[in-house]
C-alpha cells in the first residue's frame, strides 16, 4: 500500500484501540475482533460505564499522555524518542 492519505488517522485509531486493549488486559491477538463497538460492550459489561467511541478515544489519549509523562519523569529524552534507523532508511519491500 503506497498511498499516504489517511494513514495517520488509521494509525491513531489503531493505537487508541491497542491502548485500551492493554488497559483492559485483552490479548492483542483479538485487536481486530474487538473494534470500537466490541470495546464499548466489554467496558459496559465490566464497569457499567456506557461510553461512546469519542469518550473511549479520550481515555486512550489520556493513558498515552500519562505514559509519556511518566517516561519523561524517569529520564527519557528526545535522544531516546526516535524511530529505529531501519524504519527511516529501508525502502518498503526491500529485503535484506
Amino acid at each position: 500500500m503506497d498511498q499516504i492519505e489517511g494513514k495517520a488517522k488509521l494509525f491513531l485509531d489503531f493505537e487508541d484501540r491497542l491502548t485500551l486493549h492493554d488497559a483492559l488486559v485483552i490479548c492483542r491477538f483479538y485487536r481486530d475482533l474487538f473494534a470500537w463497538d466490541g470495546l464499548k460492550k466489554i467496558i459496559k459489561g465490566t464497569t457499567g460505564m456506557n461510553l461512546n467511541e469519542v469518550e473511549l478515544k479520550k481515555i486512550a489519549s489520556n493513558i498515552i499522555n500519562l505514559t509519556r509523562r511518566f517516561n519523561l519523569r524517569e529520564g527519557m529524552t528526545q535522544k531516546d524518542d526516535i524511530l529505529p534507523k531501519r524504519l527511516l532508511e529501508e525502502k518498503i519491500g526491500e529485503k535484506n
